[in-house]
């Protein structure tokens, strides 16, 4: 018969009764180290104990209270909350007392064993690497804050690409889904914490620039370069680098970066001495990059490279009950950040916040929350200190039809912009002409304005433009020698509304 190990992973049930510790031993029993006990109350939870799991029971507010109560006695503890048929106003109340996660076991099992095994493997990579310290090594998922499914799926490949350092990982999802935040938490379990995370956002520098930003340049390499400079692989040596919206690399850095990625060597501009790196690449996109292959701009070779693994990110939209818990777990945040003493969120504010939209995923959410927090000063967040999109429960209207010449057209109105799509039909490339183009004449043509409520890079939207001009151009010029038609006058496919010229474009 095995022994238990000598230290083990310890995890304290907070219960009334101790058999809620029988109930739950099965589901957190995972491992011969991990070693379980009944706290009847907060002081019954020793140091020892690296997880601590509070059971809602009846009345809730008790649970909620005593996590709030270990929050403020032992801030580095993992609290996750257990509960039956949970309602959303409970698990709101406990993600906002301290609790990391909250699992409904009325739907599952499988979200709190996962859970378990995520802390009990990263304690044990810490006991293998320093033996003669047993310490809880720190839990970056706490910071990915969500009790949905479609979450709880996407958490469950984000700690599995913990586990596996070295890993080479792929991070899809729309813009604000917060795949810098994942790329931050899957370094986060690096066996050597202190060593370096670097990002780049491959859209928001020009093209003559990536290629020395990534692999440096020696002194001279070309007009500018007084001095050696290392690139970002040579800074996020040992570490992890992520290459966000790697989709918009030009194609001759990408066969530089595939040599990177395949055996970990380059040379910086103008070098000739061949140079090794140890790092873990992750790379984030919010385009299909299996289109970006299909349409010849992005090298297959590196595509199947770089989607080694895969992690894709929910849109806020399609994470039910999330928004109300991220918005608490943002007001927690805002208020230590700026010292304010806004107690909460209404009711009333709550249900707008859920039944948004949310274009801009959690990273408006972010920003709603922190205007909202600073406007209100004290007391709650109430209705009227949500922005009034967010307020009338949703900026996108449903689309709708109206006869036109016998066909119906749909119609997508959003924000004062309105695209229209003909009953035959509108190519993808042309829907995004369309939104550019009612973007801008939107916000009176400034690009920077434009490209925030698009939710890309200032410089990314500047490049679409160009690109955009010189297509209408060749197509111009297919049409008739003596075309010259710019990017913002009407095309034949574009209706009624598109010939207007946009405003002169300010910064």
């Amino acid at each position: 018969m095995a022994t238990r190990h000598s230290h083990p992973y310890r995890i304290a049930v907070l219960a009334e009764s101790a058999s809620e510790l029988r109930a739950l031993r099965p589901l957190i029993n995972l491992s011969e180290q991990i070693d379980c006990f009944h706290a009847p109350n907060v002081e019954a939870v020793t140091a020892e104990a690296q997880t601590v799991l509070v059971v809602v029971g009846d009345p809730p507010g008790a649970a909620i209270t005593a996590a709030t109560e270990l929050r403020q006695r032992a801030p580095g503890r993992t609290l996750i909350g257990v509960g039956k048929n949970l309602a959303v106003e409970r698990i709101v109340a406990l993600a906002r007392g301290g609790c990391a996660h909250v699992v409904d076991l009325a739907l599952g099992s499988e979200p709190l064993t996962s859970v378990i095994l995520d802390g009990f493997h990263a304690w044990r990579s810490a006991v293998k690497s320093e033996p003669h310290r047993v310490a809880r090594t720190p839990d970056s998922l706490e910071r990915l804050v969500g009790v949905s499914t479609p979450w709880r799926e996407a958490l469950a490949r984000i700690a599995l690409a913990q586990r596996r350092q070295g890993l080479t990982v792929l991070i899809s999802g729309e813009t604000g889904t917060g795949k810098g935040v994942v790329a931050r938490a899957i370094h986060g379990r690096h066996d050597v914490p202190e060593h370096p995370f670097v990002d780049i956002n491959c859209s928001a520098l020009p093209e003559t620039l990536l290629e020395a930003e990534l692999f440096g340049h020696e002194r001279g390499a070309f007009t500018d370069a007084q001095r050696r400079r290392r690139g970002i692989f040579e800074l996020a040596h040992g570490g992890t680098l992520f290459l966000d919206e790697i989709g918009a690399m030009p194609l001759h850095v990408q066969a530089k970066l595939l040599k990177v990625v395949e055996d970990r060597t380059f040379r910086r501009l103008g070098g000739e001495q061949p140079i090794s790196v140890s790092c873990r690449v992750v790379a984030g996109t919010n385009v299909d990059l299996a289109e970006l292959v299909a349409s010849g701009r992005f090298r297959e070779d590196l595509y199947y490279r770089v989607k080694v693994f895969t992690i894709e990110l929910p849109p806020l939209r399609a994470r039910p009950g999330d928004a109300e818990v991220l918005a608490e777990h943002f007001l927690a945040e805002v208020r230590e950040r700026y010292g304010l003493e806004v107690t909460g969120i209404a009711p009333a504010a709550l249900r707008s916040l859920a039944a948004y939209r949310w274009p801009g995923n959690t990273r408006e959410l972010q920003h709603a929350i922190e205007r909202a927090a600073i406007v209100a000063e004290h007391g709650r967040i109430e209705l009227t200190h949500l922005d009034p999109a967010i307020s009338g429960g949703g900026q996108v209207a449903a689309p709708k039809a109206r006869e036109s010449d016998g066909a119906a057209t749909h119609r997508v109105a959003a924000a004062g912009a309105t695209i229209e799509i003909p009953p035959e039909g509108l190519s993808l490339a042309a829907l995004e002409r369309r939104a550019v183009v009612a973007t801008l004449r939107m916000v009176g043509g400034n690009r920077s304005r434009a490209a925030r409520l698009l939710g890309i890079s200032r410089t990314r939207l500047l490049r679409r433009i160009a690109e955009l001009e010189q297509e209408r151009q060749r197509r111009t010029d297919s049409r008739s020698p003596g075309g010259g038609a710019g990017v913002w006058e009407q095309d034949p496919d574009e209706g009624e509304d598109a010939g207007h010229q946009a405003p002169g474009c300010e910064e």
